[in-house]
């Protein structure tokens, strides 16, 4: 497992930047009592989706307005490029990637 973030970082609905294996950019977000972790950077032009807004379950970008499902990272409307997802553990307050 690899840690990312506590559950009391996260606000419901606010996009969190957390730190991946290798350094990589991964954003985690707490939706309707769900855990949910893609890509940091939009596959578009590289902006911080930490940065953007969730909207019914969806993450949109703050430079373009891309818009993705949060569930299975599929592009919805303009987007057309998926984002990667991550399996996620939670457990004691820990929010964790699963190998």
């Amino acid at each position: 497992m690899f840690e990312l973030c506590k559950v009391t970082d996260l606000e419901d609905d606010i996009p969190l930047e957390c730190v991946g294996p290798d350094d990589e950019p991964i954003v985690v977000v707490r939706h309707n009592d769900n855990y949910y972790a893609v890509q940091g950077l939009c596959p578009h032009q590289e902006a911080p989706l930490a940065d953007g807004e969730v909207v019914n379950g969806t993450l949109v970008c703050c430079l373009h307005f891309w818009t993705w499902r949060l569930a299975d990272g599929e592009p919805l409307e303009e987007a057309d490029m998926p984002l990667k997802t991550y399996p996620l553990q939670v457990a004691d307050g820990v929010v964790s990637l699963v190998d």
